[in-house]
């Protein structure tokens, strides 16, 4: 625990407590409180800390949640409906374009 305190600056601290940091709509990061969507972005883009690291930090069990839970069930139905998408075995057909008119011979055009 000590070695994890080391490796990132003093001025980090824990200012909210895991109980109720976790809502169906937003996660709230310990250090600075504030109600997030994805807490692996916005700890890399404010602390540069990894996921890991501030389960370590801490105390938290290693199947905290990173992500909502309303954000996952969203991302995985969107997944679904992309994978549903490409089940088709057909190839799609390229449109037939009109054809241009061809310039006639004496070098003017075709209208």
């Amino acid at each position: 625990m000590t070695d994890i305190r080391e490796k990132y600056s003093s001025s980090i601290q824990i200012v909210r407590t895991v109980e109720g940091s976790i809502t169906k709509e937003r996660i709230y990061c310990l250090f600075d409180n504030r109600a997030v969507i994805n807490l692996k972005k916005h700890l890399l883009m404010y602390y540069n800390m990894p996921f890991e690291d501030y389960l370590e930090f801490c105390a938290l069990p290693g199947d905290y949640p990173w992500m909502p839970e309303r954000t996952r069930v969203l991302k995985e139905q969107a997944a679904q409906r992309m994978a549903e998408l490409g089940i088709d075995d057909q190839v799609p057909q390229a449109p037939e374009w009109p054809k241009r008119p061809r310039r006639r011979e004496d070098g003017k055009g075709a209208h």
